[in-house]
This record gives C-alpha cells, sequence and structure tokens, in this order.
C-alpha cells in the first residue's frame, strides 16, 4: 500500500509541474509600448487582446521559445484593455492575463492575474479509453464528446469530476477509423484524436 501511495504522489505532482512558463511584461523604450517575453515548454502559445466588452482587437499564435516583441498601443484609444497568455499542454492550460490602461498618452501595465486548468489524462488502452482524473479539483465539471471523422458525434458525456477518480469508455463497437474526444473542464476545452 505504501508503494502505491507514493508512486501515486510521485504521478499527480509529475503532472502539476509539467508546464513551465515564463511570461514577462514589461515597459517598452517609449511611452506607447510595452515589451512581451515568452519562454515556456509549450511549443506554442496564444496572444489574444481584448476591450473592456470582450471584443477581441488581435488574436495570434507564437512559438515560446525565448518570444519577443514590443507591442505599440499608441492607434488605440484611452481606455481599458487585457492582454491574455494562453499556454497548453496535454495536461494543463494556464492563463497570464494582463491589464493594460491606457491615459493621457500613455500605456500602462495594470494588475497580472494567472488561472491554471487541468485537464484529465487520456490514455487508450487496448479497446478501452481512460479518462484519469486524479489531477482536477472537486466539483470539476467535466463534458466528453466522442466525434468521428466526419464530425458526427457518436457519444456525449457529463460529469462532475468529484464523483469518480476516472472513466472507462469502451470502444468495442467502434468501427476501425479516426476519431476525436473533446474534453470541456470547467470551460475550457481540449481535443484528442485516437485510432481504432
Amino acid at each position: 500500500m505504501k508503494n502505491l501511495i507514493i508512486v501515486l504522489a510521485i504521478t499527480f505532482g509529475f503532472q502539476l509541474n509539467i508546464l513551465k512558463a515564463d511570461v514577462e511584461l514589461t515597459n517598452g523604450k517609449t511611452e506607447n509600448t510595452v515589451r512581451l517575453a515568452l519562454n515556456s515548454t509549450s511549443a506554442e502559445a496564444e496572444i489574444v487582446l481584448t476591450d473592456t466588452d470582450n471584443y477581441t482587437l488581435h488574436r495570434q499564435v507564437v512559438q515560446t521559445e525565448n518570444y519577443q516583441v514590443s507591442i505599440d498601443f499608441s492607434a488605440l484609444p484611452a481606455g481599458s484593455y487585457s492582454l491574455q497568455v494562453k499556454e497548453s499542454n496535454d495536461l494543463v492550460i494556464e492563463y497570464t492575463q494582463f491589464q493594460i490602461i491606457i491615459e493621457n498618452g500613455f500605456t500602462v501595465i495594470g494588475e497580472e492575474t494567472s488561472q491554471i486548468v487541468y485537464l484529465p489524462s487520456i490514455q487508450k488502452r487496448g479497446e478501452m479509453l481512460w479518462l484519469n482524473m486524479l489531477s482536477l479539483n472537486k466539483n470539476t465539471n467535466v463534458s466528453a464528446v466522442f466525434t468521428d471523422s466526419k464530425n458526427n458525434i457518436l457519444h456525449t458525456d457529463k460529469f462532475l469530476a468529484s464523483n469518480s477518480k476516472g472513466r472507462m469508455y469502451s470502444l468495442e463497437t467502434l468501427p476501425k477509423g479516426s476519431y476525436q474526444v473533446t474534453l470541456i473542464v470547467d470551460g475550457h476545452e481540449t481535443k484528442h484524436s485516437f485510432v481504432k
């Protein structure tokens, strides 16, 4: 029993620390610019700039290894904006959000917030697909949508992660082919493909 607990602790700890992101936003060389620097274990990051009405002004996917850019806000009117950096891998989605305030011709970096969303790990074992939810918080809402290669919905499932530590789905009745399961965890979506 002691060995099992140690293995679970090591596995759980590994899952929690799998994404190592370094996101830095600093004042730029002029009063209307900021400098964004990224370095992460994820290959890509999505950068999204929105206004107070949550209208997307700019969206870009970038490579994260030693990524640096100077962002010029001089064309934007005075107001408050949100600059969000989303990084993810198969187990974790990390959001870093910065408040950008433009007033009197100056761009000011406001409050920084971050959120980490843990995702179930998915493993295909023979004719079974296993969703491991050990890393999820209690009362986490999870939806699973299974589709075929033509995007036809084959099965949907909604549940609370606190009700079980995992879910197993039989693939026996599926014909050979390519499939996808879309997981929605507390409103955050991730997709996984598998072949039978």
